[in-house]
């Protein structure tokens, strides 16, 4: 079963430790060498 069945069944839950704009890579960046990060970073992408 691929994940995004698993996710949209209730099975998993993904956990997004912090959401940034494409334009602050860098920021990102730092904060994964930095920090221990638990959970996803996710990049929004504008359309």
């Amino acid at each position: 079963m691929e994940i995004g069945r698993l996710i949209e069944a209730g099975k998993v839950t993904p956990f997004v430790q912090a959401t940034y704009p494409l334009g602050e890579v860098a920021e990102a960046e730092e904060r994964l060498e930095n920090e221990h990060v638990r959970g996803r970073i996710v990049f929004e992408v504008a359309a």
